[in-house]
């Protein structure tokens, strides 16, 4: 079945820090020649050598995995939920160079850790052709909580009902704009997935109103910038990915590279009105890091 969405022109824009960084080395080595052209070779040998360096150490941290533990403490967290064990898994992009590695590891980390819950926060593959990939490496992703996921802008350009298809046979549950109620022994929690930003599918309103007085919200959408909005519906934590942390982030420089709708939060925790926000740095995605690490995340709700 062909894909559902296509992409849009505008997918990632390219920090201007870095383009002006990028331009001043070209204009250095511009001034370099004119002034003592004698040294040109050297200069070239120099900057070969600078970048193969960077290539091999952006290999090099693409292919290691963190594994993050992040506490989040909130406030009038009702007992029953303190403790309580979260792990996201983000951005697995299966298909692209070492990331059914990096997704083995971490299915062996989470036999360690133990979560009470598992939420994957979309694009877990790049292309049609990785479906089977995609089977695979649900396999034995379980909690006794459940697992619970959103989509991203990749997965909907690629098979939407063979990715349904896959979740419903692993147990996977897929919501879109919707949401799970959990008692878990009198306190509330309620489970929250949003739908793609980026294919304009997203539905706020639905999704989080009409939730139970007093029930603690967990929020999972793809894309981070719908942050300002989703707090003022009075969320606890929101869980997204989307923006790989700008794959090349230098200190001074920032992150290189940022798609849309992951511009104005695009790593780690951080507080968004009364909400926390985490944005992982996913696990996939194109094989060069620097400054970014592939990370799996285990966040514990705490009473703040």
């Amino acid at each position: 079945m062909p894909a559902q969405g296509t992409p849009a022109p505008f997918r990632v824009l390219v920090s201007t820090r870095w383009l002006a960084f990028g331009t001043g080395l070209g204009l250095a080595g511009l001034v370099a020649l004119v002034r003592a052209p004698q040294r040109w070779l050297a200069l070239l040998k120099s900057m070969v050598v600078a970048g193969l360096t960077a290539t091999i150490l952006a290999v090099a941290e693409a292919r290691r995995l963190r594994f993050e533990s992040i506490p989040v403490p909130v406030v009038d967290l009702p007992g029953q939920l303190d403790g309580l064990k979260v792990v996201q898994l983000t951005d697995l992009h299966l298909g692209s160079l070492f990331s059914a590695a990096k997704l083995r590891r971490a299915k062996a980390w989470l036999a360690q850790v133990q979560p009470d819950m598992i939420v994957l926060t979309g694009d877990f593959i790049s292309h049609e052709r990785d479906i089977g990939l995609l089977r695979a490496g649900l396999a034995d992703i379980r909690a006794p909580l459940g697992v619970y996921a959103v989509l991203g802008n990749h997965d909907y350009w690629t098979n939407i009902p063979a990715i349904e298809h896959i979740f419903h046979k692993h147990g996977v549950v897929l919501l879109r704009n919707e949401r799970r109620l959990l008692d878990l022994a009198g306190a509330s929690l309620c489970i929250v997935g949003i739908d793609c930003v980026w294919e304009q599918l997203h539905d706020l309103a639905k999704g989080l109103c009409g939730r139970p007085p007093g029930a603690t919200t967990l929020v999972l959408v793809h894309e981070p910038d719908t942050a300002d909005d989703i707090a003022q519906y009075g969320a606890a934590l929101q869980l997204s990915g989307h923006t790989h942390a700008g794959h090349f982030a230098v200190p001074g420089l920032g992150p290189a590279f940022l798609p849309r709708h992951g511009l104005l939060y695009f790593r780690g925790l951080q507080r968004v009105g009364g909400m926390w926000l985490y944005v992982s740095r996913g696990l996939g995605g194109f094989p060069l890091r620097l400054g970014s690490s592939p990370e799996a995340t285990l966040l514990t709700l705490r009473k703040g």
